[in-house]
């Protein structure tokens, strides 16, 4: 069996803070001939990628996204639901209630992929430029190293293969513990989160999932999107709401993922900025 396929997405038009053409395309583009396996792209702008990327053109993120909240006034119940303190007024999706559709249909798309190839490695768009740049695109370019892809990715998916369970990207918590109650995740505070996930039969450690990189086995695709829903429904019966990441951050804690944090994933495929 060859290399996994790598599955993104780059949807052009919602993050308006960003230089979509370039943040979504650029690492992609460059990353398609030096990976040894194929390359799959869901995205509303074929015309973003070259040669050598399967594209899937999806105009409509709805029917993802409502694997996860199957709600047709869901873009009304952002802000009340965020509201619950006045530090979540800082969120982006405060701002841009829509940016959940990209984030809730990211389970599903995950699905869709796996279900065409098998076992699959997520890898958002815009990784180096979110770790390494500070969400931005650096003046200098960039990209992915073939070398370290051959000697330090492939051995790394090739572990991942071998665990009866996905192997997903985490970040440490921030912030002390006396700060539980802050809404410092997505929208909730840790004192949310862990009720939450008392309420899925588990409970959290000190690290939280993020949706940056994972490798899925064939099989958990489904599952998240079918358990996701029901995190999802429990969390709005909290009268909170979060994110994809919420969802991918309770399951791990339930059911042992493991995990590389971000940093550790982009040094698998690129050399450290200072390098």
């Amino acid at each position: 069996m060859g290399p996994p396929t790598i599955v993104s997405a780059a949807f052009f038009g919602l993050r308006t803070d960003r230089d979509t053409r370039a943040y979504y395309s650029t690492l992609l583009n460059q990353l398609a001939p030096i990976y040894p396996g194929p390359v799959h792209v869901f995205t509303n702008d074929p015309g973003a990628f070259g040669h050598g990327i399967e594209v899937e053109k999806v105009d409509d993120l709805g029917p993802f996204m409502a694997e996860i909240w199957p709600d047709p006034d869901w873009e009304a119940k952002v802000r009340p639901l965020l509201g619950w303190h006045r530090r979540n007024h800082r969120l982006a999706q405060w701002r841009q209630p829509r940016l959940l559709l990209p984030w809730l249909a990211k389970p599903g798309l995950v699905r869709r992929a796996a279900e065409r190839h098998g076992p699959v490695f997520w890898l958002d768009a815009g990784l180096l430029y979110s770790v390494d740049h500070g969400h931005s695109v650096p003046a200098v370019p960039v990209g992915y190293d073939e070398g370290l892809i051959y000697d330090r990715l492939l051995p790394a998916l090739e572990r991942a293969a071998r665990s009866p369970v996905p192997t997903v990207a985490t970040v440490d918590r921030k912030g002390g513990w006396h700060k539980a109650w802050r809404p410092t995740f997505h929208g909730l505070s840790w004192a949310d989160m862990g009720q939450l996930a008392r309420r899925c039969g588990t409970r959290p450690d000190a690290s939280h999932t993020v949706g940056a990189a994972a490798y899925w086995p064939e099989g958990w695709p489904a599952r998240v999107t079918d358990e996701g829903r029901d995190v999802w429904r429990k969390m709005l019966g909290m009268g909170r709401i979060g994110t994809e990441e919420t969802v991918l951050s309770v399951l791990r804690w339930k059911h042992g993922w493991d995990g590389l944090s971000t940093q550790s994933w982009c040094r698998l495929m690129a050399p450290a900025p200072e390098e």
